[in-house]
């Protein structure tokens, strides 16, 4: 009996065994068969780019599943690029490269993401304080990842934000330092982007000298072993010969019109049209020009505007006024275009769309409630003499109960859809405030040079300190999960570190004793107590310590029966409650005026140094209307 029952034991061991093997070979091919897809996706996207969405969507369910976190990491990329480059669906493609920023392992992934937002802001939508953002950012991670090579790239992309802005200096600097980058290694194409970027400078500049000595150094660079040059639509750069060098955009037109590449395409016509304009060929380049009009689309904005300005221009020198006017309404129409009011408009069509669907799906619950309800009652008068209508009616009714389930279903996937889009754009708010905050700040510290008055000074550091205070709220809105609430740990201790920072306090004179639960404010609250604990840590800095060579300072936040209590306390020289209360100083009356608008408790006590107690409810007014 005992050898029998071994024996089973040994059998389900071996089963169980053999089917955990499979289960791993299986995930093991599915994650190769992943890889695959991606590759053949990414050779294949801007030839065929209904092909590559369709092989994105096919592995979608398997990513999902299975998939590594490179593995998402790259698919969402790979479905940015096909999106944008080839489809000009933005908004979609500003989702993914969001969801593949969350995948983004390491400074190099992280960088490149930052790289492709700032592209994107810059070409596709125009933002360019957005852009300028994310593309010092990719600088800044990818030089932590000590990765040289790429800063050939990320130099180039800021170099033309530079020369969007018209700072043609600035673009010189960095086109400098991308060539210098590329002169000492990586691909030989690159070599040719800079060159060729680095010339186009140069020429905007009128530096004849300079664009001389570029010109030889590509001779050089020409003459080199490798048969590859620079990128095929930018060595025209290089070629002297009219004649040749109207050939050779002829050819690489048509070579992109077959391959439809779409970027390079447009790119080609902009040179041609330049080459048969300086041979005054205008009504040539006017048709080459407008035959790529209707290639156009929202995703490369810099390319409309482009178009239409050069095609102003060749309009008026044909002495076409009347189509060189419509070309400069439209780029003038372009120009003024005021894409935050387009975004807070998507939010509001969003958001009545939402609860335009909220209230379908309503209906659709109380007509299966309803539904439910009839049949019941028929099947009840019916009786148990009707056994092949009542298993009718069950058949119908379980008809009519997975139609309205399937309905359901795909109205939450569109709501879920919704609200993922209305975060996004929410998120985009926030981080756009949080930049222009930060652009106040720069402005104030850029003031405070000029400044040789201590007590002007001292003001302007102090207003700096308030707008990085709520700087760091918005911060926290667009970066954590929550959207109009703010996590008090990450939020108090980033606000102690910015202000020991900008007071330039070294902990071992002034040392810092935390004790701060973690739980969330919603912002009505949260910016009046950043801006209280902002003065009364900074009035702690600048006059605790007179005197003293040590000092310390306690801090802490805790959630006490529904109420917010703030304590901060120093073991300096002290201040008299009377004097608190009657100091006429801007920081004394913002604190008195924020304490009466929330209704707040504020204590004050001189025990062996300064204790501050501030009580609040964590309760909003707004919250008490609603």
């Amino acid at each position: 009996m005992i050898k029998k029952h071994l024996t089973k034991s040994f059998i389900s061991v071996l089963i169980l065994t053999f089917i955990g093997i499979k289960s791993l070979l299986a995930q093991d091919n599915n994650q190769n068969g992943i890889d695959s897809v991606l590759i053949q996706i990414d050779k294949l996207f801007r030839k065929n780019s209904n092909k590559a969405l369709e092989m994105l969507d096919s592995i979608k369910v398997m990513v999902d599943k299975t998939g590594k976190g490179k593995q998402k990491f790259n698919f969402h990329l790979q479905y940015y690029k096909v999106v944008y480059y080839t489809k000009g669906e933005k908004n979609k493609a500003l989702f993914h490269l969001h969801q593949a920023k969350k995948y983004a392992n390491g400074f190099k992934e992280i960088a490149l993401i930052y790289n492709k937002l700032g592209q994107y802001h810059h070409r596709g939508s125009s933002m360019l304080d957005s852009s300028m953002y994310y593309q010092i950012k990719a600088i800044e991670n990818i030089k932590k990842h000590s990765d040289t090579y790429s800063l050939t790239h990320y130099y180039q992309d800021l170099g033309d934000l530079y020369i969007t802005l018209g700072d043609l200096q600035k673009a010189k600097e960095l086109m400098d330092k991308s060539l210098d980058i590329a002169r000492k290694g990586g691909k030989r194409i690159d070599y040719g982007y800079s060159l060729h970027n680095a010339i186009n400078v140069y020429k905007e500049l009128k530096d004849s000298v300079r664009i001389a000595a570029l010109e030889a150094e590509y001779i050089a660079f020409k003459e080199g072993k490798s048969t590859q040059t620079a990128v095929a639509h930018q060595n025209t750069t290089f070629i002297a010969d009219p004649a040749d060098k109207k050939k050779y955009l002829e050819e690489s037109l048509e070579k992109h019109e077959t391959d439809q590449n779409l970027t390079m395409l447009l790119t080609n016509r902009l040179l041609l049209s330049d080459q048969l304009r300086d041979e005054k060929k205008y009504a040539q380049a006017i048709k080459i020009l407008e035959n790529g009009l209707p290639l156009l689309n929202d995703s490369i904005l810099l390319f409309r505007l482009n178009y239409y300005v050069k095609l102003k221009k060749l309009h008026e020198w044909s002495g076409n006024y009347k189509s060189a006017l419509m070309y400069a309404d439209s780029a003038l129409v372009m120009e003024r275009t005021l894409l935050d009011e387009k975004r807070l408009d998507a939010i509001r069509e969003m958001e009545a769309k939402y609860h335009k669907l909220e209230q379908d799906n309503q209906i659709l619950i109380l007509q299966k409630q309803q539904d439910a309800t009839n049949r019941n009652m028929y099947l009840a008068l019916l009786g148990a003499g009707f056994i092949a209508s009542l298993a009718l009616g069950i058949y119908l009714l379980y008809r009519q109960k997975s139609k309205t389930n399937s309905i359901l279903e795909q109205k939450n996937k569109q709501i879920t859809g919704m609200l993922q889009e209305k975060d996004l754009l929410l998120r985009e708010i926030h981080h756009r405030v949080k930049n222009n905050l930060q652009v106040v700040s720069s402005l104030l510290n850029l003031q405070s040079n000029y400044i040789t008055d201590e007590i002007a000074l001292e003001a302007i550091n102090e207003g700096k300190n308030r707008v990085l205070s709520m700087a760091l709220i918005h911060q926290n809105l667009y970066s954590d999960e929550h959207l109009t609430a703010i996590e008090t740990k990450g939020y108090f201790n980033d606000l102690l570190d910015q202000l020991f920072e900008s007071y330039n306090i070294d902990e071992q004179y002034i040392t810092l004793e935390k004790d701060i639960d973690n739980f969330l404010i919603d912002v009505d609250t949260m910016i009046p107590l950043g801006l209280i604990t902002n003065e009364l840590i900074s009035n702690a800095l600048k006059h605790a310590f007179k005197d003293r060579t040590q000092g310390k300072i306690y801090f802490s936040v805790k959630d006490i029966d529904g109420n917010i209590s703030i304590t901060i306390k120093d073991n300096g020289i002290g201040v008299e409650p009377t004097s608190f209360a009657a100091s006429r100083s801007f920081g004394n009356k913002m604190i008195q005026a924020f304490v009466q608008k929330m209704k707040a408790n504020l204590q004050v006590r001189n025990d062996n140094g300064t204790e501050i107690i501030l009580s609040v409810s964590r309760v909003s007014e707004h919250e008490k209307r609603a």
